[in-house]
């Protein structure tokens, strides 16, 4: 996350205010900088102002002269950024306003009590391997939005299904910053997100939480945003999922690849059974596409008559086959190592707008500094 301090904390210094908790909440402000866990800026006058106090050790005034050497460099973070955090000299508590369509978290300087609360912002997902995934959203966020280099800073935690709300409620209860991602589980575009999604929805109050956020994938799952290469080297190039995703995206379909279910796949029996009609009327319109992608031939039979399975137990007529394998574990596992600049190229067409905007608002939380080595 981005620190910025205003400009109160100069005539604060000025004055002599940082004295007991206001000196020690600078001091892990600065050590936050130090470990690299959050970007620290301010003004030149402000960081002057903190480099006169005879209160800072060396390693605190080597981190202020770091940040007055940035002082150019890092100015325009807080207007490039989806979310910063403003500290500010006078009391009260935690709040969160919108400035220049820029969400602005203010907090006061004497908040700071803690190491605990310097910690990387938690980013937090259905499953590990959601939030080392998303990680890697926010790298490539960097490219895509032309950003120069920030190190993405973040504790990965975890809390499926029912559990994430309380997971998510402990989190904000032990003054945590903490962005909570989840699959929208939307069956189509139009359709209600899904159960777990709307689990954390009352988290998105900026007012009573302002220390937290709530964002859902665009599809259906994380998984369909995870670009084609990455299908096309973990299944056998010729499977149906990876050859149906690489057809979409050749063809434009970015919206249905989207909403594809890639871990169960479809067959006629799951069309059959939408009750939504709206729901059935769009994938009847995409279904004809879908089968000229994967090449099938649906055996012919009472069901294409009669708009029934007629096989409920075992239904044959397979549009797209499921992958059920740890999809998210195994890019994670592929791609760990692959800086940004590198996965960024790799980036297609379909996936690439996900890329750039979730990656975006993770990276807005998430962007930290590379720690600070003493001589």
């Amino acid at each position: 996350m981005l620190y910025v301090l205003d400009e109160s904390i100069a005539e604060l210094a000025s004055s002599g205010g940082l004295i007991s908790s206001n000196l020690a909440a600078m001091q892990y402000l600065l050590l936050s900088s130090i470990e690299g866990n959050h970007r620290v800026w301010a003004n030149r006058s402000t960081l002057r102002a903190l480099y006169e106090c005879n209160d800072f050790d060396r390693r605190e005034k080597q981190a202020i002269t770091r940040l007055l050497e940035r002082v150019a460099s890092d100015g325009s973070l807080k207007n490039k950024l989806s979310v910063y955090v403003k500290v500010v000299a006078h009391p009260g508590i935690p709040n969160s306003v919108t400035e220049n369509n820029r969400r602005q978290i203010q907090i006061p300087l004497s908040w700071f009590d803690s190491s605990g609360k310097i910690q990387p912002t938690i980013l937090l997902g259905e499953n590990l391997s959601d939030a080392l995934v998303l990680s890697k959203l926010a790298e490539c966020a960097i490219v895509l939005n032309g950003l120069s280099f920030l190190p993405v800073k973040l504790r990965p935690n975890h809390g499926g299904g029912s559990t994430i709300p309380h997971v998510m409620n402990h989190n904000i209860s032990n003054h945590n910053f903490c962005l909570c991602i989840v699959d929208s589980d939307k069956d189509f575009p139009d359709s209600p997100m899904g159960t777990t999604a709307r689990s954390v929805q009352h988290y998105k109050n900026p007012s009573l939480y302002p220390l937290a956020e709530v964002l859902e994938t665009r599809g259906r799952d994380l998984e369909n945003s995870l670009p084609n290469i990455f299908y096309k080297t973990s299944c056998a190039p010729s499977s149906q999922m990876s050859k149906l995703l690489c057809d979409l995206t050749t063809k434009s379909e970015h919206e249905l690849r989207y909403f594809i279910d890639i871990e169960k796949g479809l067959n006629l029996k799951t069309f059959f059974a939408m009750d939504d009609p709206v729901m059935k009327a769009y994938w009847e319109g995409k279904i004809p596409t879908i089968i000229k992608s994967t090449g099938i031939d649906l055996r012919s039979g009472n069901c294409t008559n009669s708009g029934a399975c007629d096989k409920p137990t075992n239904c044959a007529c397979v549009l797209i086959k499921g992958n059920s394998n740890d999809i998210l574990s195994n890019f994670h596992s592929q791609y760990s190592a692959t800086d940004g600049h590198a996965l960024t190229s790799w980036l297609d067409d379909s996936v690439k707008t996900e890329w750039k905007e979730l990656g975006f608002a993770i990276l807005g939380w998430c962007c930290g500094d590379q720690p600070l080595r003493f001589g």
